[in-house]
């Protein structure tokens, strides 16, 4: 089943291409990756899908029902949530209590938020932080906080914003198995992401962005064989390495 269509979508900023006819098709249930080099548009598309950035043409359906131009909100009631490439919690508040605003996206009732805080901070694995305060943590686990809060919204699609960058390998296995149990769950995932070895063991498909524009789409092992996507982002040295 379809879930997102972007089509030809088109983003523009004072004569500068950001983003040019790009289309991509996302099946429930399924995880989406997109790479590219610093620049490559990647989280420009974030914003357009989720109506940070209005779009100058092309349209993008969710669900059947096109939500181009509407704003973030909106958007976040139908069923997107996102997270950002830098955590910014409400630090002055708890762990949980960040969380629980998320979950007013659909509730009103205090305990009914509370309720939906704590199953989103039991799945991400930060139970024993919930009355931290959100500036006391790691930024490793402000990342991992993040994804909870946009879980919260209860979301039936979530796009992750390079939410490895800078993990030790420890916190990275830790965001993998984040990643594993919210697919488990049944939500469908869009990821970016520069570590290949990342992206090439979770990815369902990868879509290539260079200045913009798609390059490449395929299985992971398709994708890393282009030689488009070499010349572009991999370099000969990976090229060399397989």
């Amino acid at each position: 089943m379809k879930l997102l269509d972007v089509d030809n979508v088109t983003k523009n900023f004072k004569g500068l291409v950001a983003v040019k006819n790009f289309s991509f098709e996302l099946e429930k249930g399924k995880l989406l990756g997109i790479i590219g080099p610093n620049g490559a548009g990647k989280t420009t598309l974030f914003n357009l899908i989720t109506g940070f950035y209005p779009v100058d043409s092309g349209t993008i359906t969710f669900k059947g029902e096109d939500i181009t131009n509407l704003k973030p909100h909106e958007i976040c009631r139908k069923g997107i949530a996102r997270t950002f490439q830098i955590p910014k919690p409400l630090g002055a508040i708890s762990v949980l209590d960040n969380i629980m605003i998320g979950a007013f996206n659909r509730v009103t009732s205090t305990s009914k938020a509370r309720k939906i805080a704590e199953e989103s901070i039991s799945l991400v694995a930060l139970s024993q932080y919930g009355s931290v305060k959100a500036n006391k943590l790691p930024v490793a686990f402000q990342k991992t906080l993040a994804i909870a809060s946009s879980l919260a919204t209860q979301p039936k699609l979530l796009l992750l914003d390079e939410p490895f960058a800078g993990l030790s390998p420890t916190d990275t296995e830790r965001t993998l198995i984040t990643v594993d149990n919210i697919r488990k769950t049944g939500v469908t995932i869009i990821l970016i992401e520069h570590l290949m070895r990342i992206i090439m063991k979770v990815a369902d498909r990868i879509v290539v962005m260079h200045h913009g524009e798609k390059i490449s789409e395929g299985k992971p092992e398709e994708v890393a064989g282009d030689p488009k996507v070499i010349k572009a982002y991999l370099g000969e040295k990976y090229a060399l390495r397989k």
